[in-house]
């Protein structure tokens, strides 16, 4: 696909002040998901948002899913570090509350640590242009693809060093195990929905999700239990040691601009 060389040459600033992604045909469009921290007297406050991608082809939606598959190898990092800095740049329009961060990394996509501290130093640096502290931000390393332990040795003293934050996304499903867990030690861990589904319905699945929240808790860490689809899962997630709750009952992922006071 042909495209620029940088990143800052495929974003183009609308009348809103909102940055899109420009991206073959297509147009990518930042969309926050919330993340809620459980209240013991009232509604779930918002803690956090989750950056996602909405990509647009002549005004029609594509699927996300679509959109990822069809990048070609060459250009994968390219499109990893446009969607970053879609969301990084629209937070400061967006104006979420101060909330937090999640960015979505595909470590399949960084070829080696100096290409990592390449991109990440970079996107260090910009992070107070657009509102943000390096404490906001939270790198979540997706389940689909593998990770050497080089990388994430790399990325346990990036963590430590820079003050930012690493979570491991989909926990349960594809690469996101204890083994990553365990090299990576992350700052947060979020619970695939799935996973989360099954440990109410087996109770060897149960037993093992009881000693994985443990064991993040016993580390210092904390958990996100993702798809939350009903009012009674919200209170499961709670009871089995949530401390962060997302999923559609709570909120659904909004394309900015969107108010995020509520």
């Amino acid at each position: 696909m042909l495209r620029p060389d940088n990143v800052r040459d495929a974003l183009t600033t609308g009348s809103d002040d909102l940055v899109h992604g420009n991206f073959g045909d297509l147009t990518l469009y930042s969309a926050y998901q919330p993340i809620f921290k459980p209240s013991p007297d009232g509604a779930p406050q918002i803690f956090a948002v989750e950056g996602l991608v909405r990509p647009f082809r002549d005004g029609q939606a594509v699927s996300p899913d679509a959109f990822f598959s069809a990048i070609e190898p060459v250009d994968a990092l390219f499109a990893e570090c446009l969607c970053q800095a879609l969301h990084v740049r629209n937070y400061r329009t967006a104006r979420p509350n101060n909330l937090s961060l999640f960015l979505n990394i595909n470590p399949a996509v960084y070829e080696s640590p100096k290409t990592l501290e390449r991109e990440f130093t970079f996107m260090i640096r910009q992070l107070p242009k657009y509102g943000l502290s390096e404490g906001q931000v939270v790198f979540e390393l997706l389940e689909t693809a593998p990770c050497s332990f080089d990388i994430l040795d790399w990325l346990r003293v990036f963590a430590r060093d820079n003050a930012v934050q690493f979570a491991i996304d989909d926990f349960g499903r594809g690469h996101s195990n204890l083994a990553r867990y365990e090299a990576l030690k992350p700052d947060v861990v979020k619970i695939d929905g799935n996973l989360f589904t099954r440990s109410s319905q087996n109770a060897d699945q149960g037993e093992f999700l009881h000693s994985v929240i443990k064991r993040v808790h016993d580390d210092g860490g904390t958990v996100v239990i993702e798809g939350i689809e009903t009012a009674e899962m919200q209170d499961a997630a709670i009871e089995i040691g949530g401390d962060y709750l997302q999923g559609f009952h709570l909120g659904r992922p909004q394309i900015l601009p969107h108010d995020f006071s509520g």
